[in-house]
Order: structure tokens, then sequence, then C-alpha cells
């Protein structure tokens, strides 16, 4: 079955109370074992937001079967919100008192929960829907080999004005990961970016999966990423998007080759083609952020030339012009390769001069 093909819903015994496949009604499956699910929430300073996110998860349909765990990531404690609705659901307050970042909140919680499948959910966002959770954990469930399932998720750019992600692998939003595969290949996020940790973890668990891991694309909405004025990304959005957020990516790019080195995955023509990928996403990036914004240039076109020199130069002699060619024409990044081909060329050979 195709990693886009729909799976035939089934019965799934995830809690108490089965959620029945109204196409199937009647039909007795086996017994399985239920599945325990964690949703982990980092949180700094949260309590304003945190009723709409808790109250997301409040009415899935398969909340017995939920832990909730809110990582204090510095700041406030949460022991009012635990009392409030630890009557209702299955939540706890982990942390430690030094803010870390998104990163290692979601590391910290990742080492101190133990359900089947996790999810993360930002404590300004929300789930969309009862069915949310259910329907990425059937769909992780209805054939052998998932590992991760992804989502749509709507964002919202500004109050009431959404746009829709499909088959996005750069944020955690509307994803659901299968622990036994996290921890086999012991992934983690990268603590030491403060922005798009996210991408770091999504890309390094998709290229070094083997022929027997799978990732199921669901085109159901699972998650609302949500306005909010005060948030990293939003309070200063040109600076951020523009630099920080760009800079960011750049690293956590070098992060997810240098531990594809570590691991022992060699010089793979699959892993070249992530390099030729990556590097084409990245120049495509750093022109489009800085077009009309100089100031942004030097700082940016610097963390691009550590791309080139630490993930692309070293295994330049590699890569045939056929090669990126062929990248060009069909890879999923295509659309990453702006320039024209023989300016892209005139790119890649100008960050290898001093």
């Amino acid at each position: 079955m195709g990693k886009n093909q729909k799976s035939k819903k089934t019965l799934f015994n995830i809690s108490k109370t089965s959620i029945a496949d109204t196409s199937q009604a009647g039909a007795k499956e086996p017994e399985r074992k239920p599945i325990s699910i964690d949703v982990i929430i980092p949180c700094h300073n949260s309590h304003e937001t945190l009723d709409r996110c808790l109250g997301s998860i409040l009415c899935q349909r398969v909340l017995p079967s939920i832990t909730v765990t809110l990582v204090r990531d510095g700041g406030e404690h949460y022991q009012d919100i635990i009392d409030r609705y630890s009557p209702v659901m299955n939540i706890q307050e982990i942390g430690y008192d030094e803010n870390g970042g998104p990163g290692k909140a979601r590391n910290y919680g990742l080492t101190h929960t133990h359900g089947d499948v996790i999810s993360f959910i930002d404590s300004d966002d929300c789930y969309a829907g009862p069915f949310a959770i259910i329907d990425l954990v059937n769909e992780m469930y209805n054939e052998p080999g998932i590992v991760m399932c992804v989502g749509d998720f709507m964002e919202e750019l500004a109050p009431l004005r959404f746009k829709r992600h499909t088959d996005d692998v750069t944020f955690v939003h509307g994803k659901l990961y299968k622990r036994s595969y996290l921890e086999k290949n012991n992934l983690l996020f990268n603590e030491a970016e403060p922005a798009n940790e996210d991408v770091g973890f999504n890309i390094l668990a998709l290229i070094i999966m083997k022929p027997e891991d799978k990732v199921k694309y669901v085109k159901k909405i699972s998650h609302y990423w949500l306005w909010n004025p005060k948030s990293i990304v939003r309070s200063n959005k040109d600076v951020f998007d523009r630099s920080t957020s760009f800079i960011a990516f750049v690293r956590n790019m070098i992060y997810v080759f240098e531990e594809v080195e570590k691991r022992g995955y060699g010089n793979t023509m699959e892993i070249l083609g992530e390099r030729i990928a990556s590097m084409g996403r990245i120049t495509n990036m750093y022109h489009e952020k800085t077009m009309g914004y100089p100031q942004y240039e030097k700082d940016n076109l610097a963390e691009v030339k550590k791309f080139y020199r630490r993930v692309y130069q070293p295994f330049e002699k590699y890569i045939t012009k056929e090669m990126v060619d062929d990248v060009y024409e069909r890879y999923p990044y295509k659309r990453q390769f702006q320039l024209g081909r023989q300016e892209y060329d005139d790119f890649i050979k100008s960050l290898g001069e001093d």
C-alpha cells in the first residue's frame, strides 16, 4: 500500500470504549491491546492559553487512553490547572526551573513518559475536534510498519485568517509518533537552537528510516496552530521570520546531517539526494528572506556558507550534474529551486569562495 493510499477503517480497541467503523457495523474484530497515548505540552508561563488547549484534549473521543504531561520549561507552576483538570483527565506536571526552550521541554517530556504513541502540542494551540487523535492512531495501526503519521493542520496567520498545511514535515503540528521508533533510534530534539528544532527532529526521523519503517500522510485536519501575538514566532515576526528562524533552520539542518554521519548512514544515493535538495531549499530560502531586506544578508549568508562547507562541499566530488538535474526536476523540494538553473550553479560555486 502506498504511503498516501487510504487505509480501510477498522474497529480499534483503544480504551474501554471502542471506536466502531460505521462501514462495518456489526462486524466483530479481534481483541487488540489498548494503546496508551502521551500528549506532551511544553509550558512557559502558559496559564493564559492552556485552558483552550486542554479543552480540545478534554473532548477527545479517546480521552481515557490519553495522559497529558505539562512540561514546565521554567517560570510558573501549574498545580491549579492540575487540580482543576485531574478529576476529568489523566494530567501531570513535570519540569525544571531554567527556561531551555521547546526542544528541551519536549525531550524532557519524551524521557519522562511511557505511552505507546506521542503527540506534541503547544500550549497556545488546540486539536481539531474530538476525532483528531483517534483518526491518526487508527491510521498508524491499520497497517504494519507505520511509525509516523502526518496529519494536516491549519495555521492562523492573523486573527481568523487560516492557511492549510498538507503533507508538512517541518513542524510537529498534526503528527503522531510511535515511541518504539523514537527510542530505538534515540531521536531527540536539538536543544541548541531557539527555533525550528522540530525541523531537525522530523527530517532526521525521515532520513534514517529503514525500508520496513513507513510514514502515513493523513488528509484530515487534526491541529490548529493558533495566532498568539505574544509568542516568539509572532511578537517580532519580521526579524524572526527573515533572520532568527532562517538561521535556526539552517543550523538544525546541519545538525541533521551531522547526526546522519554519526549514526553511520554513509554516502548513499538517498543521502546525497537529501544533501542536494537541502542545499537547494536553503538557497531558495536565503534569497526569499533577504530580497528587499539587505540588513539580513550578511548573517544569513554566513549560515548558508556553514551549511555548504559542512554538509555539501565535503561530498561535492560525488555529486554529478546529472544528479542535481534529477533532483531539480523531480524531488519533492523541486518547488524550492526558484533560481534559474545556471544562477543556482553560480551561487553554489560562490559559497566556496573566500
